[in-house]
């Protein structure tokens, strides 16, 4: 046999073999190794159907310690696991079967002894490796064996061993292997057959809060959103390539790549440049000059050919260069590669390739890359050109972001030289709520009405009603907003059906607003017909979105609930949806919705995957995200984390220059709340009283886009303040009032507050049967909707309350789950002298 190699050797028990132990060990997770739980649920909810898993990347993507996480929690439930690292001098036929066999038996001491009593003879690597097969064949329990970096295996007789075991795997054999490189054995038939499942960089990579989780370990503090967005962006998920950031910008707090850091240098000499040829180098310096491409594109733009073969060959090596997920048959370099790689060449040679890949792309319809391209060039009015041919596109998929960043590149002459252009950043604008550089924008067009053209007339007409209505809406000109919205309806041709589905949802916006449900729905029924009749998917969303609100607030939960599953089904049609505002509204509604359910991780997952999306969309409808996000600090009496995520909200909406009444409202209505915890009564009471002078002023101050209820908010706030300062009476005659006055929209979800609220206070004030009857009227009306949280806001004190309950309605299975979520012998929290006892009552 082949002697030890090292003095750190494992003795068999049964054999004269030994071999390097080291190779049969787990790896030791690091102090700040960061979990992969969803991974782990992906391993655990696939075991049965899927018996191998070939998780093939890049370096640095963890591979290796997911598995080792894996493995020692099979091994904590007492399972059978087996750990075997490959190397080069596995090679040797003999060799390979005989570490093989050490790591079977170092799984279970009765295993493998055949074989490697067989080792001990004169017999083949092949008649070894089956008498191992026959074993595990005949296997009780499960065992888990893990290969790792397996691309080190080449030799032929090897590889057919390996063959016969994917092939053949043994039924209570679960086998993991990691690769740095495509395997040199075919996977395919064993993928079709769901039998062996691949993991590659995409799905291996750190999501966006495992990339918090890992910023929290390293600088020992909740990092701000931005630097987690920004670590994110440059890493993409990149195990390694966190950690590289962390050696060029120690504080992480300034994350930037100049390109030329040698920390990323030595890093890609040594990964990367030493695996590739020379032509395999080429490509990956013209994808850094353009971006994303596919092989026709690239032939076209460097003019050369053969790129797909190379490119093929790259993808096999899996050295940093992927393919899209967005887009079929394109490759991209990884952000960090791209950096390194971008050189200033000749700036001639790069305006050529500009423009070739910039009418390729035009001839190809990708009119948006084609614009992104054209913007390259020195001269922007091609950028221009195409721009105007997707204004419409744009707008229906309220792609702010992108316009913004468009607008900022073409200079200001050549923008107001077009109407569309001068229309379509208007509404970019509008959408990003800067409306006083709208209007500036929209008043440059008056020059392009020509009597000779009335139904260019009518159009540009239309849209200017239609992007003012907007506006109003917004700034609180309701019966303003309707009368332009009717102007815009009147001039726009049914053609235009992006700023037709706009003005209805606007329409039915003012009338939530107005608390006229009827018309709202009637006019939510239009944008979404609109949407549908056009083919519009996004637009087709956030009318679903809209209707989910429209029942939310009648009280509907479960059809809200199920409007929003329905939108989220079909943005799976779209291919690039993390761009697209609509879905980000339906993630943070969803998680809103989980919330008021009380299902906590599952909304505040929601809410942070919708949360990027908006942030990316550039859309201040993160504003509702990061107020439910504080709310779920909030239950959880974390309310500095609570401030923190208003802080960062109104950080970021003065960041795109909104204008304060769109998002102040909101965030003084919630911080008066955590006041109210807090115990600061006289602050929150002159916070209140500012905000009812808002609304005497102005009665749609409270009224924000998307969140109609804020002024009943704001009610129920004054509630608590006025309870818990003792004056019951007022608080319980503000109820009063509001229930003799309630509108529409009272019928529904909010009318639950009231009567929750209502009966708290009769009890508190000794009228407990009324208490008692107010109860079961919240109980009926959120039972069917299982709507938990209003009942959870004010558990707190609320035992003696429950304990006066009649037995019928106490045993109600919802009053039951009720009492499964809270504690009611706990007396403090942020509801503690809301219900205090009545003895303190005068």
């Amino acid at each position: 046999m082949f002697s030890a190699e090292s003095s750190v050797v494992k003795s068999l028990a049964n054999s004269r073999i030994r071999v390097l132990a080291m190779k049969l060990h787990l790896p030791f997770l690091p102090l700040d190794f960061i979990k992969r739980n969803s991974l782990m649920a992906q391993f655990e909810a696939n075991t049965d159907p899927c018996q191998i898993w070939l998780l093939q990347s890049a370096p640095g993507y963890g591979k290796s310690l997911t598995l080792a996480q894996w493995f020692y929690q099979k091994k904590q439930q007492k399972q059978k696991v087996a750990w075997l690292t490959l190397d080069p001098k596995e090679n040797d036929p003999l060799r390979f079967v005989t570490y093989l066999a050490c790591a079977i038996n170092s799984a279970d001491a009765s295993l493998a002894n055949a074989a490697l009593k067989a080792l001990e003879s004169d017999v083949s690597a092949q008649d070894v490796f089956q008498l191992l097969m026959n074993e595990l064949t005949e296997l009780d329990d499960t065992l888990y064996l893990a290969l790792e970096d397996i691309h080190h295996l080449y030799q032929s007789e090897i590889l057919e061993l390996l063959e016969q075991l994917l092939t053949y795997t043994p039924k209570k054999l679960r086998l993991y292997i990691t690769s740095r490189k495509q395997m040199l054995l075919p996977c395919a038939r064993l993928l079709a057959q769901n039998k062996l499942k691949l993991l590659d960089e995409n799905q291996l990579k750190f999501s966006q809060q495992e990339t918090s989780n890992w910023l929290f370990k390293q600088l020992h503090e909740n990092s701000q959103t931005s630097i987690v967005n920004k670590a994110q962006e440059l890493s993409q998920g990149w195990v390694a390539g966190l950690m590289l950031l962390q050696k060029v910008q120690p504080d992480l707090n300034a994350l930037d790549l100049q390109g030329d850091e040698s920390i990323l240098l030595d890093y890609f000499s040594q990964e990367w440049h030493s695996q590739l040829d020379e032509d395999e180098i080429r490509i990956c310096g013209q994808l850094a000059i353009i971006g994303s491409a596919s092989p026709e594109y690239l032939d076209v733009a460097f003019e050369q050919t053969n790129s797909h073969d190379i490119i093929k060959r790259l993808l096999t090596k899996h050295v940093y260069v992927s393919s899209n997920v967005s887009h079929s048959g394109w490759v991209e370099l990884h952000k960090m590669l791209q950096v390194t790689l971008h050189e200033k060449s000749n700036r001639e040679y790069q305006e050529a390739v500009y423009h070739r890949a910039c009418n390729w792309l035009f001839d190809q319809g990708k009119h948006f890359r084609a614009v992104e391209m054209a913007l390259k060039i020195t001269d922007k009015q091609q950028a221009a050109n195409i721009l105007e041919l997707c204004a419409e596109n744009l707008i229906e998929e309220q792609g702010v972001a992108q316009l913004l960043s468009w607008k900022q590149q073409l200079p200001i002459e050549v923008m107001t030289n077009s109407p569309k252009l001068i229309i379509v950043f208007s509404w970019a604008l509008v959408f990003a709520q800067q409306y006083d550089e709208a209007e500036r924008l929209m008043l440059q067009i008056d020059r392009f009405f020509v009597p000779s053209q009335p139904l260019l007339n009518n159009e540009m007409s239309g849209q200017l009603f239609a992007i003012r209505a907007y506006i109003a809406r917004s700034r609180g000109n309701i019966d303003n907003a309707i009368a332009l919205c009717k102007q815009a309806l009147e001039k726009l041709p049914l053609s235009n059906y992006a700023a037709r589905t706009i003005t209805f949802l606007n329409l039915s916006n003012i009338y939530m607003t107005l608390d006229k449900i009827i018309l709202a729905r009637d006019y939510n029924r239009q944008s979404f017909e609109s949407a549908r009749s056009a083919g519009s998917m996004p637009l087709e969303l956030i009318a679903i979105h809209e209707q989910a609100r429209i029942e939310q607030v009648k009280g509907n939960l479960m059809l809200a609930q199920k409007l929003v599953d329905q939108g989220l089904s079909l943005s799976a049609r779209l291919k690039n949806r993390d761009h697209i505002t609509a879905y980000g509204r339906l993630l943070i509604y969803k998680g809103y919705l989980c919330w008021l359910n009380n299902k906590v991780v599952e909304a505040e997952q929601y809410l942070l995957e919708g949360l990027q999306v908006s942030e990316r969309c550039h859309d201040v409808y993160l504003i509702m995200g990061y107020v439910v996000l504080s709310n779920l600090k909030r239950h959880s009496n974390q309310l500095e984390e609570a401030y923190d995520h208003l802080a960062y909200a109104e950080a970021k909406c003065q960041s795109w220059s909104v204008p304060s009444f769109i998002y102040q409202p909101w965030l003084t209505t919630i911080r008066i709340n955590l006041l109210i915890d807090q115990g600061k009564l006289e602050s929150a009471s002159r916070h209140l009283k500012k905000m009812y002078a808002l609304i005497d002023n102005n009665p749609y101050a409270l009224s924000p886009e998307h969140f109609p209820a804020l002024r009943g908010l704001l009610d129920v706030f004054y509630v608590r303040a006025k309870s818990i300062g003792g004056f019951h009476k007022d608080a319980l005659n503000l109820l009063e009032k509001k229930l003799a006055n309630s509108g529409p929209s009272q019928q529904g979800f909010g009318l639950i507050f009231i009567y929750l609220m209502r009966a708290l206070l009769r009890f508190q004030l000794g009228n407990e049967d009324e208490a008692i009857q107010d109860f079961r009227k919240a109980v009926e009306m959120s039972e069917h909707e299982n709507c938990i949280m209003p009942f959870i806001e004010y558990s707190s004190g609320m035992g003696a309350l429950y304990q006066h309950l009649p037995m019928n309605l106490k045993e109600k299975p919802f009053v039951q789950g009720i009492l499964k979520h809270i504690d009611l012998s706990k007396v403090e929290g942020p509801n503690q002298a809301f219900a205090q006892a009545r003895s303190v009552i005068s």
